[in-house]
């Protein structure tokens, strides 16, 4: 963000319980807690009892049994609203019990693009517009590297999932760099035929999987080994995920559900592009072996620099070929709209829930010559979300 004097900055935001909050900075939505709000466990106050005269109102109106019935369904009900309200609760505190703080950096930098925490949350990368990757503390919000050497703007950064002192990043100039950070040195690089969208590391700090174009990568950049193109897809790929598990096995792409039908769309000016994520199976021991193989055929080099690597064709055992369905229609702008929880069990992206009108889907079908568009699926028309 640049504030009103066109200083480039970065905006800090830090959670903090209730008891720390200042005298007039609730939140409108606050809720304003009354005589008969119930304890939670955490001391606080959670939600209203049931008024006691409603057990009488109940058994006075509907009689036996047919009110007691109603007072146990109450009861039920009651405590399950309770267990909610305690939820949401949670989170509109941590919403609103907010601090937020400009973090200033160097005059030259332009626009930020992405941001990865380290293993040990102690410090973040960005990326910006000056084709620069910054290494921040966040504690104090001092920048501790800055990494220069992208041709164009870095727009994706990882940090190793271990090792705090390695991350990766990928340009628009079609290149992957694994970076050092305390001697702010590359000490990998790998050049594509795409720019790079997305990257992952797999939970062992082995491989890295590389988004360009409409395929996938996997580079085993320890070894010297090329990087291996094991997945392609017909539409552009935006995002890719290992499970941050141990061993992980699968791992999460997110393409684009078709150029004709986001074509379409934005004739009639409603260009709302969205991506399927889909689960595919991973072969680690396919990968590695891989890897090995081709360093043993002699790496391939850029004639343009010979100490960058080239992709070559892998085995395509890597990844497997019949992927699995996770979110039909995600919208996210780069990699960072999507998320995994620690336990690899659950998946955070923003939806497209939007089902076209039985007219809208009538258009589709005439635009296309009574034929309906080849991505197009039977889905309810009903209104979501």
């Amino acid at each position: 963000k640049e504030t009103e004097t066109g200083q480039p900055t970065l905006t800090l935001n830090k959670l903090v319980t209730g008891s720390t909050m200042k005298a007039g900075t609730m939140s409108p939505r606050s809720v304003v807690k009354g005589e008969d709000w119930l304890p939670c466990e955490d001391g606080g106050a959670c939600g209203p009892e049931m008024p006691s005269f409603l057990p009488a109102l109940l058994l006075e109106a509907l009689g036996y049994p047919w009110g007691l019935a109603a007072v146990a369904a109450c009861k039920g009900w009651r405590r399950q609203g309770e267990r909610i309200f305690r939820r949401e609760l949670a989170e509109l505190r941590s919403v609103i019990h907010c601090e937020a703080r400009y973090l200033g950096l160097p005059s030259t930098t332009k626009s930020t693009i992405s941001i990865a925490f380290s293993p040990d949350n102690a410090t973040f990368a960005s990326t910006h517009g000056d084709h620069t990757v910054k290494v921040v503390d966040f504690a104090t919000g001092r920048v501790e590297a800055t990494l220069v050497g992208h041709p164009r703007t870095p727009w994706t950064v990882k940090f190793h999932p271990f090792d705090g002192d390695l991350l990766a990043s990928g340009c628009l100039g079609f290149e992957a760099r694994i970076w050092k950070v305390s001697s702010r040195t590359c000490v990998a690089r790998a050049e594509f035929d795409r720019a790079i969208i997305s990257l992952s590391f797999h939970p062992s700090g082995d491989i890295l999987a590389i988004a360009a174009g409409n395929c996938v990568y996997l580079w085993s950049y320890g070894i010297g080994a090329p990087p291996l193109r094991e997945f392609t897809q017909s539409y552009p790929i935006r995002c890719l995920r290992f499970l941050p598990v141990k061993d992980a096995s699968s791992v999460i792409v997110g393409a684009a559900n078709g150029v004709s039908n986001h074509l379409q769309h934005h004739q009639r000016g409603r260009h709302r592009p969205t991506f399927q994520l889909v689960l595919c199976d991973l072969d680690l021991d396919a990968a590695r072996q891989g890897a090995r193989d081709a360093l043993a055929a002699g790496p391939p080099r850029s004639q343009r620099d010979p100490r960058v690597l080239v992709p070559v064709a892998g085995t395509g055992r890597a990844i497997s070929r019949f992927p699995r369905t996770v979110v039909k229609h995600a919208l996210f702008y780069n990699d960072g709209g999507f998320d995994l929880s620690p336990c690899g069990t659950f998946l955070c992206s923003c939806a497209d829930l939007w089902v076209p009108d039985d007219d809208d889907e009538q258009d589709d079908v005439d635009d296309h010559g009574g034929e309906p568009p080849a991505s197009a699926v039977t889905i309810p028309t009903r209104r979501r979300g």
